[in-house]
């Protein structure tokens, strides 16, 4: 690890987890439910860890799709980097039943630590014009069940505390509809 030499008047706060909205946005994921993989960049993986500490629903225009209803879950993951997970349709409907279960449970969102990975999902298409049936096989986030979960120490959901008072959904590629 490289130190360098910061002179007093060059220094602020730390901020928690590094994230400051004014200089920085979060982490950019999305799943793709064609290949059931996790995708940030350049960066791919099959399966995801997360703290999840704010999520939001909106309606609008993406990465050249119509507008269409997102789910947004900001996170931290293991390495402390700060990302959110934008996710529709069949993915979007599996957060709501994990959230309705931590809500019934009277879990803090904050406090908890996720693995997300993919499901398969098999449905029967019908084309239209010739009323013909094929099977199609795509991907969806698949949340773990209650007891999967795991429990952030105290000191760790303070600090994810404090983030989520300055946090600011910030994406790249959002266009209001």
């Amino acid at each position: 690890m490289t130190f360098i030499q910061i002179p007093d008047y060059a220094r602020t706060a730390p901020k928690p987890f590094g994230y400051d909205p004014r200089t920085s946005i979060p982490l950019q994921y999305r799943f793709d439910g064609m290949k059931g993989l996790f995708e940030c960049s350049d960066m791919v993986v099959d399966s995801l860890e997360i703290q999840p500490f704010a999520v939001r629903h909106v309606e609008e225009k993406r990465w050249a799709r119509l507008a269409q209803t997102w789910f947004d879950i900001a996170f931290v993951d293991p390495s402390g980097a700060v990302g959110v997970l934008s996710l529709n349709k069949r993915s979007a409907n599996n957060w709501s039943r994990f959230a309705y279960s931590i809500n019934q449970a009277g879990i803090v969102l904050h406090s908890l630590e996720v693995t997300l990975i993919p499901e398969t999902v098999e449905v029967t298409v019908i084309d239209g014009n010739t009323e013909e049936s094929y099977d199609e096989i795509y991907f969806a986030v698949r949340f773990p069940k209650l007891d999967q979960v795991r429990f952030v120490d105290q000191e760790r959901m303070e600090k994810l505390s404090q983030l989520r008072e300055v946090f600011v959904f910030n994406i790249l590629g959002e266009v209001e509809p």
